[in-house]
């Protein structure tokens, strides 16, 4: 039993070291064919500039002295604080920067720590290039610093409409402050580019809580509260929507739950992120310990839900803090929401 063990760890260890080579050379396969092209010059550059795979981005915040040290003097609480971003020749004025994550939020931590910068916190029209945020991981945790990169590759390459993100240089008052990863932030910005409904509902579970594996708590909204946190203005009026898919889920009708659950879930989609994820140790999500991590978003024109990622900085780590031996343990018997993936993998299993 010993050594079957051992053999399905070796089987599973080397499908990952293929995954993260495949995914090197696809990198490798695209920047070679775009390397040919001239770099958009400022003026014409837009979003798909910020966000290109094939090149390392530059970002200068400035921040006023007396502001920093507010910010770390505030921790473990999260404070903004104003600053000056730029982006090539892309200047805004007058933005909001916090520290971002729980990696960053010890006051007595010693890396580098992530930012958040909200361009229309003080304006409410103000956007760099369409964006409301910019987010910017420090990349610290296990093997965070390619870890989501490569997960987006993959998610994209088969047609999940995720995030995109890539690898940025800070500068700290023109002080080099270290290479980030540059993810897009999941907001009002990412729907209206992304999806189809711009004034869809969405939710984003963060720390998790009472239904988060998305278990039927009954129909008060306020058992739900801690874990599903409304993101737009459609969400803070739809809670009760959220309520009735999560219930549809748990407790499906005797006939055409197959045919009812695809009306209101964008199913294969779902099946797709959730087989990355385990195949990847993403165990961060709504895939493996106390779900979190993760947004829903409801197509409110369709009434159709769709499973979003989140926050993908632990995949394809061996050891996570210390005990977790990730890629050698991580198989499909893990948690994966409980109930929820039960009823939604049963209906393409009959």
């Amino acid at each position: 039993m010993t050594t079957q063990i051992s053999d399905c760890r070796a089987v599973r260890f080397a499908f990952a070291v293929i995954a993260i080579t495949l995914a090197i050379a696809a990198e490798q396969v695209a920047w070679a064919q775009n390397s040919k092209a001239t770099p958009a010059k400022s003026a014409e550059a837009g979003l798909g500039d910020f966000y290109r795979g094939d090149e390392v981005q530059s970002v200068h915040l400035r921040v006023a002295d007396d502001d920093l040290q507010r910010m770390q003097a505030a921790l473990p609480e999260r404070i903004y604080v104003r600053a000056s971003f730029r982006w090539r020749d892309i200047s805004v004025e007058n933005v909001a920067i916090r520290f971002k994550g729980n990696s960053s939020s010890a006051p007595s931590q010693q890396h580098k720590r992530s930012f958040l910068i909200k361009s229309d916190e003080y304006a409410d029209d103000q956007r760099f290039l369409g964006l409301r945020r910019v987010s910017l991981d420090n990349g610290v945790q296990f093997g965070s610093v390619f870890s989501e990169p490569i997960i987006i590759e993959i998610l994209r390459d088969q047609g999940i409409k995720t995030h995109r993100c890539n690898y940025a240089k800070l500068f700290l008052n023109d002080k080099y402050h270290g290479v980030y990863v540059n993810v897009e932030r999941i907001d009002e910005s990412f729907i209206e580019r992304h999806l189809p409904d711009s004034n869809g509902l969405l939710f984003k579970v963060d720390e998790g809580g009472p239904g988060a594996n998305l278990q039927f708590l009954g129909d008060d909204p306020s058992a739900y509260k801690q874990a599903f946190e409304p993101k737009t203005k459609s969400a803070k009026k739809g809670q009760r929507r959220l309520i009735e898919f999560i219930k549809m889920i748990n407790q499906p009708p005797e006939k055409d739950f197959a045919a009812k659950l695809d009306s209101k879930l964008e199913v294969d989609d779902f099946l797709r992120v959730t087989a990355v994820m385990l195949f990847s140790g993403a165990f961060d999500q709504l895939t493996g310990w106390q779900p979190h991590n993760y947004y829903l978003y409801c197509d409110g024109k369709q009434d159709r839900w769709r499973y979003l990622p989140w926050d993908l900085d632990v995949g394809f780590c061996e050891i996570a803090f210390g005990q977790i031996h990730v890629l050698a343990d991580w198989n499909a018997a893990w948690p994966v929401a409980g109930q929820a993936a039960e009823s939604v993998a049963g209906t393409h299993r009959g």
